[in-house]
């Protein structure tokens, strides 16, 4: 019931029926190459207050692929810079045009040095529960936040609050023992930037109620230490028992040669592991030495995009390579060394000590 209520708050926070339509007629445009008409369609839908997360990637991925294929190169770049920065791993659909694709790789080299936005969530929680909820913006190149809407629930009620960020932090005081919750940073006109987890899995923090209350100090189960027993003398140790070890051809393998095998033959799957890498160097290296050149010997087959991402493609390839295999070399070395260091017991020598014993002897 509890996640019902929360679910149906947020959607009539955040979701905007008019932003759903003008999508629906963008694309429509886009399918009818009326780039012009569908990019008038995306500014009005961008004006439209409490759009979703959801809402605001889809809206910057039709503008951006818009704003390239009308040849506005600077625009697009920057909606593109925006959209990567909330989606980092955003991948452009279908077969987009050369137009398209540059923009969009300069937007993604470009996100990969400022680094994407980002913020976290904490709770300062006392002896009687939560006091606050917190969430700092640790990162925003393009300076897009301006609120965060923190949604609690707090004895079976959601309560949605826009707090303003000051100095990249927002706090709400709460002053209750348990608080489940998550947030949303929001940019302009109150649209979705990022979600701090969810109302399907929202975050929980505060006392249990049903931990047992804390006793007074002095009485039985109170944080004062509980009086001890007089200490109690062990009794004289007993002598040395030797025990004579079983034959070794009826012991087990002992563990120590397990792990070597182990070890050994995860060493050998992370050299194959690295051998696959190589080729793939490799394969993607003769992409490269293999492109079509003009008279002057100049690649004319590949782009400059194209070809400085097949570059940074072979170098990862490349190091990951190397480094399975080094790695895969020394873990066999270990395996080799774990199995025959791993001999079978030898003579054991039980002695009783007081409540236990001491076991010695050669492993």
């Amino acid at each position: 019931m509890r996640l019902f209520v929360l679910m149906c708050v947020v959607t009539a926070r955040l979701a905007s029926a008019d932003v759903q339509a003008q999508l629906a007629k963008a694309r429509a445009a886009m399918q009818d190459l009326d780039y012009a008409g569908a990019n008038k369609t995306l500014e009005a839908a961008r004006k439209e207050p409490n759009a979703s997360r959801g809402d605001t990637l889809q809206l910057l991925e039709l503008q951006g692929i818009t704003l390239a294929s009308l040849g506005q190169e600077a625009k697009a770049l920057k909606v593109f810079q925006t959209l990567l920065s909330l989606e980092p791993e955003f991948k452009l659909p279908g077969n987009q045009p050369p137009r398209v694709t540059t923009v969009f790789f300069e937007a993604r080299g470009w996100v990969g040095q400022a680094k994407p936005m980002a913020a976290k969530a904490s709770a300062n929680v006392g002896e009687a529960g939560v006091k606050a909820l917190t969430v700092e913006i640790t990162n925003d190149p393009l300076k897009l936040a301006r609120e965060v809407r923190f949604v609690t629930v707090v004895d079976g009620t959601a309560r949605p609050t826009d707090v303003a960020l000051v100095a990249s932090k927002a706090s709400l005081t709460v002053e209750a023992p348990r608080v489940e919750w998550f947030a949303v940073v929001l940019g302009e006109r109150k649209g979705g930037l990022l979600e701090l987890q969810s109302a399907s899995a929202p975050m929980t923090d505060g006392i249990n109620p049903t931990d047992p209350l804390p006793f007074p100090k002095g009485s039985v189960g109170s944080s004062d230490p509980a009086p001890q027993p007089p200490p109690r003398a062990d009794p004289v140790p007993s002598p040395p028992v030797t025990v004579e070890a079983p034959a070794p051809a009826a012991r087990p393998m002992s563990g120590l040669r397990l792990a070597g095998i182990g070890v050994g033959a995860a060493g050998v799957v992370a050299a194959g592991v690295g051998t696959v890498f190589g080729v793939m160097a490799q394969s993607t290296s003769a992409k490269v030495a293999n492109a079509e050149r003009d008279a002057s010997g100049r690649i004319i087959g590949l782009t400059r995009v194209e070809g400085l991402a097949l570059d940074e493609q072979q170098r990862t390839q490349a190091l990951l390579a190397n480094t399975l295999w080094i790695a895969g070399g020394a873990m066999a070395a270990t395996g080799v060394a774990l199995f025959f260091l791993g001999q079978d017991a030898g003579e054991v020598t039980v002695i009783p000590m007081g409540s236990g014993i001491t076991v010695t002897g050669r492993f």
